[in-house]
């Protein structure tokens, strides 16, 4: 029989967060044990205590991999000059998260309801940046009069990340692409007045 080859250290954290992502999706923030994950990386429970000590561990290594996930695709699709191409890449890119990264995904749904989960205040620091991100570029579009000069960018940031939270259960729910890109598009309308221009190009 063939020799199993033993990765290097830094090959196997890689590897078991890969899994720890997919174990906290399958089993939920609160429930994760190193268990779960050894089973789906098929090594020793000991081996994952090597590397996460903790079973809270476990679910920094999860919802950190989520935070990076966010903010790489926020950084990515805000950083434009057209404020309407900003905000509809986003939505598409975090919408096309659901259906290419459905572990990450489902993490962060989990994580954005563990109100009573030592996380919490994570996730609350995490939303805060991303509003931030997402209010800057509304004030901007007031400021190039997209947006009428009265308009609440907080009230709009907040219904443009929360309405996140609508899309991917739709997708979770099975629901249509077709179905799911029209609510993505009334998202749109809703954010900018009904005068959703669409994309520059």
């Amino acid at each position: 029989m063939k020799k199993k080859l033993r990765l290097p250290p830094l090959e196997r954290q890689e590897q078991l967060e890969k899994f720890i992502v997919k174990a906290v999706a399958q089993r939920g923030i609160s429930r994760v044990t190193h268990s779960h994950v050894a089973e789906l990386a098929k090594v020793s429970v000991s081996t994952v205590h090597f590397y996460f000590k903790r079973r809270q561990d476990l679910v920094a290594s999860a919802t950190k991999q989520v935070e990076d996930y966010l903010i790489d695709i926020f950084t990515e699709n805000l950083e434009q000059d057209s404020v309407t191409d900003a905000l509809t890449d986003l939505a598409e890119a975090f919408l096309q998260g659901g259906y290419e990264n459905p572990d990450l995904i489902k993490v962060w749904l989990d994580w954005s309801v563990g109100i009573r989960e030592k996380v919490w205040k994570d996730y609350q620091r995490l939303q805060e940046e991303l509003h931030r991100r997402v209010r800057k570029v509304l004030t901007r579009a007031k400021r190039e009069k997209v947006l009428p000069k009265d308009f609440d960018t907080l009230a709009a940031t907040r219904f443009y990340i929360g309405t996140g939270h609508t899309l991917q259960l739709m997708i979770f729910d099975g629901r249509s692409r077709g179905e799911i890109l029209k609510a993505q598009n009334a998202l749109m309308r809703a954010v900018f007045l009904d005068n959703y221009p669409g994309k520059s190009s």
